[in-house]
């Protein structure tokens, strides 16, 4: 078995790279083919190329004890091998839930062969036939075609494991919904908010079901359009929902389309018992404002210094004007006196 060994021309091309660039990945890449001249003209086509480093496996039993100990971005095969042949050993792979990508490289053209391979999960099939120049130009595209794939994929997967913890834990309540506003998938806090279970809800209910029937061309607008309204943020509102028992809450939604696809997700965040606190703030406010007011027209004809209190002071024989120390701050206003103007006027020590 011929072990992968470090090229010389590649440490030399590395070491002569000039400043503030580096080489592209070397890929690790095992080739598994007991036809060993193969295996060697293969290896030293890819040292020559610099893109992928291949470790050589004479036999698939050589190569799954390579495997235990070492990882490889992609697995090349040949088909007919003694022992174990080239798919048996992508069977043997994805048994255990190895994702390698997985190229057969054979001789072999016959129809069942690569039908077979292709479903236990082969990346590729390439024959080996033609010149040599173009056979390994076509194996290296597929093997960086293949690393390609996988790194997209696993990408795609690690974004929606994360997009998911997101969505599942978010402390407000999440939707997902269709063109035609079909609850697709909802979060805890959506159900645990409406009083609904989510067999009830996903892919069974529309988002219509929650929304007043005047609301709900208003909402199917602003679903439509959240792609083009998120500039302005008119992809943001306030609106009602009913839960499981009729109950009306206020909720504010934000409303985002799902790139690629047809789907919008919504956030709603319950704004119920804030709209009630600033309804009472407010009524509590208007009836002070409306006590103050009726506090100092009542006061105002006992407080008038110059309508009666004269008048009073000729007829009784006193001959001094009275300014009564106000308990209310609206007739001061209104008089524009302060309290040491109020004082002084009264014959009292100024405060």
């Amino acid at each position: 078995m011929m072990q992968q060994t470090g090229s010389l021309e590649g440490k030399n091309r590395t070491m002569q790279s000039p400043a503030g660039t580096a080489d592209p990945p070397v890929h690790p890449v095992l080739y598994v083919d007991d036809d060993c001249a193969l295996l060697d003209v293969c290896k030293r086509y890819f040292d020559q190329r610099g893109s992928v480093a291949i470790t050589c496996a004479a036999s698939a039993k050589v190569a799954i004890e390579l495997l235990k100990t070492r990882s490889f971005e992609v697995i090349i095969s040949d088909y007919q091998m003694p022992g174990m042949t080239g798919i048996d050993l992508l069977v043997h792979l994805r048994l255990r839930a190895d994702p390698t990508p997985f190229i057969l490289f054979t001789g072999k053209s016959r129809e069942e062969i690569v039908i077979e391979a292709i479903n236990n999960g082969a990346t590729y099939y390439l024959q080996k036939h033609g010149s040599p120049k173009v056979l390994f130009a076509e194996l290296e595209h597929k093997i960086l075609e293949a690393i390609r794939r996988q790194t997209a994929e696993k990408s795609l997967k690690e974004s929606e494991a994360r997009y998911r913890a997101v969505f599942e834990n978010s402390m407000t309540a999440m939707v997902i919904h269709e063109e035609d506003l079909t609850i697709s998938q909802c979060n805890d806090t959506f159900l645990q908010m409406t009083r609904w279970e989510r067999g009830e809800v996903e892919k069974r209910k529309n988002l219509a079901e929650f929304i007043p029937q005047e609301t709900i061309p208003q909402i199917g607008f602003h679903h439509r359009n959240a792609g083009q309204q998120e500039a302005t943020g008119t992809n943001r509102y306030e609106a009602e929902i009913f839960t499981r028992n009729g109950e009306g809450l206020l909720v504010h939604i934000s409303a985002e389309r799902i790139p690629g696809t047809t789907q919008c997700i919504i956030s709603l965040f319950d704004i119920t018992g804030q709209k009630r606190l600033e309804e009472e703030l407010k009524r509590r406010e208007d009836e002070i404002r409306l006590l103050y007011t009726y506090l100092a027209a009542a006061n105002l004809p006992y407080r008038n210094p110059v309508l009666e209190v004269p008048e009073k002071a000729a007829a009784g024989g006193f001959g001094k004007k009275i300014y009564p120390s106000f308990p209310n701050p609206a007739p001061v206003r209104m008089w524009d006196l302060t309290p040491s103007q109020r004082n002084r006027k009264n014959g009292l020590p100024e405060s």
